[in-house]
């Protein structure tokens, strides 16, 4: 089951609050809480989804992709700018 925030419709997750399960918005804090009955069908799970060792294996090529990511997005932001520029009077 799914809950939604009230205030910003963002999606509820389970989390523990002074020994009590909550749900709770991650995006404005809203918190409902919940009775134990409920909280048992509320169960936060994490699914990897690439095949184990695909992963980086060394810190090089790491940063390598980060700093060819970091200049495309500089680059587009240039690219941006200019067009946006262009279009003034």
């Amino acid at each position: 089951m799914v809950e939604f925030c009230k205030e910003c419709n963002g999606m509820m997750f389970p989390s523990e609050k002074n020994g009590k399960t909550v749900l709770e918005c991650k995006s404005c804090g809203e918190m409902i809480m919940i009775n134990d009955n409920m909280s048992q069908s509320y169960v936060l799970t994490t699914k990897i989804d690439h095949p184990v060792g695909t992963e980086f294996k060394n810190a090089n090529k790491m940063n390598n992709w980060k700093k060819n990511l970091r200049e495309k997005r500089i680059f587009f932001k240039r690219q941006k700018k200019l067009n946006r520029n262009k279009n003034l009077p």
